[in-house]
């Protein structure tokens, strides 16, 4: 589960408009908020993410909720990849 934390991390913080402190993201924080992105980052950051953990996001997902914050973004992914 590290692993994939810390490469979910690195390809938010490669998306990411601010500098962020990689020791300092935690679960509440928020994508648009926290790290400046915006709807193109927040795109090019599902295709970076289904390219790197080789899934696919479903299409009800695909919504501003389901990638609000880290740690919902993290949970989303941990499941596709268990499942």
């Amino acid at each position: 589960m590290k692993e994939i934390e810390m490469k979910l991390l690195k390809l938010i913080i490669r998306n990411s408009k601010y500098l962020v402190d990689e020791n300092k993201i935690h679960d509440e924080m928020e994508l648009i908020e926290d790290f400046g992105m915006d709807s193109i980052s927040c795109i090019q950051l599902t295709v970076d993410i289904e390219k790197e953990f080789k899934i696919s996001f479903d299409d009800q997902h695909l919504n501003i909720e389901m990638i609000k914050t880290y740690g919902k973004l993290k949970n989303y992914i941990l499941s596709k990849i268990q499942s």
